[in-house]
């Protein structure tokens, strides 16, 4: 069964500055995206390419412009009330940044109790605290500091712990570990793959680096300027990729993937019409070959599609 569905998806922000006359931008163009129920899925692509932003719209922090995101059949922004209560509950957020997260006057152990708090379960759950920081491998003399006076990997197991205390079946991670060193991103890496194993938890997790996605995930889709590339099974994209874009990000990741050769300035995000059906991917050295025909859903396997001409 689908925990989420994307259907037609698109949304806009404004430009910013003088000259842009606040003329609309089309930041994400999803025409089809699930996640399954027992599924852990990343989303991969470099600095805006949209995953965050489908992150927010998961998390109705921001609502789509166009089209329509189920939640088990559900549309998802037609959830009000106790519903949406029990969603917020069911579907939890780690953030990049935990330090932005928290209101840095209130103490560890206020900033674990208040979402029991909010949602009326507080009295009922006096010892999920201890057995969250248990979890989480921090002692329990820990909920007297503020979050300042911690480390950054213990930061992270505190908004991990959070996202824990209400019991999610879902979990999405955005970045959750580009800000600390290795070793530390380590630990945190072992406790989320713990927490899959343990406690069935999935996660939708968002990253550029494609070899924490192979430790967590299962299916991958590859983001581009607001769209999707290619998608499939973990083994699928690592193994077989197709799209240029997924290539380069595997070589970018030091893995022995036989690339193509790729034009342009590395980063550089295209200037494409991301409303429009042509490739966006500028870099590729068949990018003007390509640039007038429409793009379509190429099937390489029941489960290993890729948008590309090639």
């Amino acid at each position: 069964m689908k925990r989420f569905l994307i259907k037609g998806v698109k949304k806009y922000f404004e430009r910013g500055g003088f000259f842009s006359g606040g003329r609309p931008h089309l930041v994400l163009n999803i025409e089809d995206m699930s996640i399954e129920e027992d599924q852990s899925v990343g989303l991969i692509g470099e600095s805006g390419s949209g995953k965050t932003t489908i992150a927010r719209l998961l998390m109705r922090i921001i609502r789509p412009d166009r089209g329509r995101i189920e939640y088990f059949g559900r549309d998802l922004n037609s959830l009000e009330g106790e519903e949406l209560k029990r969603y917020r509950r069911d579907c939890q957020m780690i953030f990049q940044d935990p330090s932005s997260q928290f209101n840095p006057r209130m103490t560890i152990e206020e900033i674990l109790r208040e979402p029991l708090l909010i949602n009326g379960v507080l009295r009922k759950n006096e010892h999920r605290i201890k057995e969250i920081l248990h979890l989480v491998s921090l002692p329990e003399d820990i909920t007297k500091r503020y979050i300042h006076q911690i480390s950054g990997g213990q930061r992270q197991r505190i908004s991990i712990a959070r996202a824990l205390i209400l019991n999610p079946s879902f979990i999405i991670c955005d970045e959750p570990v580009s800000a600390l060193d290795i070793s530390v991103s380590t630990q945190i890496l072992n406790l989320l793959f713990d927490l899959k194993e343990k406690m069935g938890i999935h996660y939708l997790l968002i990253s550029h680096d494609l070899s924490v996605v192979h430790y967590l995930c299962d299916y991958v889709y590859i983001l581009y300027s607001g769209r999707i590339v290619e998608k499939g099974r973990i083994q699928e994209i690592f193994e077989s990729p197709y799209h240029p874009y997924t290539k380069e990000l595997l070589r970018a990741a030091s893995l022995n993937i036989d690339g193509v050769s790729l034009t342009g300035d590395e980063g550089e995000m295209s200037s494409g019409d991301i409303e429009g059906n042509s490739c966006l991917f500028s870099r590729c050295e068949n990018y003007s070959k390509c640039l007038e025909k429409p793009l379509f859903e190429k099937r390489l396997t029941e489960t290993h599609s890729v948008f590309c001409n090639l």
